[in-house]
């Protein structure tokens, strides 16, 4: 017998198929950007609306800017 796929992702495997950070992930469903639910601490995120997202999302520039040194050398 075929089981059929769950019809949510968790956001560890939304991470890997966008190729982003499960902390972007987690980020983008608290800010609306991507359509989730909330059960209990994680976030359910419904497969078609992750794959019409994959479709269009294009990863924008990655980290945070390094921090400059401060003192030390004159």
């Amino acid at each position: 017998m075929s089981q059929t796929p769950s019809p949510f992702l968790a956001p560890s495997q939304v991470a890997q198929l966008l190729g982003v950070t499960r902390a972007a992930v987690d980020r983008m469903a608290r800010l609306g950007r991507l359509p989730a639910v909330r059960v209990r601490r994680n976030w359910a995120i419904p497969r078609d609306a992750v794959e019409e997202l994959a479709r269009t999302y294009r990863k924008g520039p990655g980290g945070r800017p390094k921090r400059q040194p401060t003192g030390g050398e004159p």
